[in-house]
């Protein structure tokens, strides 16, 4: 059942690699994720940030889904590709947590809890070991709020496909 969901996941891959696939279908989003001697594991899940984080996750653990026995690259190629990956799902999971910092930050202020109520910007920026500046620029949206398109997502923006 997995194998077919995920053969059929392939041509409509966002972005895919040795590591599995990410794709967009009528019925959500789904990753296809590559085991070595196993059948890929399909999930589908609720939004693009949901099956982003699960498919960073895997990504960042290159000895879970690269098999160099079965990849038939040489080595130094096979490390390369690995480590793009490894870079990508970071860079995924770093996106989407900048995201929510800024949107954690811009909560607090609108509350009135940051800055202008019970805890200074100042503190904070102390706190985080950031300038008062930064904290300024997240509470309107000017910094952590980096540009995720909902339709594409982070890992496949810029890119029609990586392999």
């Amino acid at each position: 059942m997995h194998q077919l969901a995920a053969w059929s996941l392939w041509p409509r891959a966002q972005v895919r690699g040795a590591w599995g696939c990410l794709a967009r279908t009528e019925e959500g989003w789904f990753t296809a994720l590559a085991f070595p001697l196993l059948t890929p594991q399909v999930q589908i899940h609720a939004d693009v940030r949901a099956a982003e984080e699960h498919a960073a996750g895997h990504l960042i653990a290159p000895a879970v889904w690269s098999d160099s026995t079965d990849s038939g690259l040489p080595d130094a190629v096979r490390r390369v590709e690995e480590q793009f990956w490894v870079r990508e799902g970071y860079r995924v999971l770093a996106t989407w947590a900048t995201s929510s910092l800024g949107e954690l930050t811009r909560e607090a202020y609108r509350g009135r809890v940051l800055a202008r109520g019970n805890f200074p910007s100042a503190d904070l920026a102390e706190r985080l070991g950031v300038s008062v500046a930064t904290i300024s620029g997240a509470t309107t949206g000017r910094s952590w709020d980096p540009p995720i398109n909902r339709a594409r997502g982070v890992l496949a923006s810029g890119r029609r496909h990586a392999w």
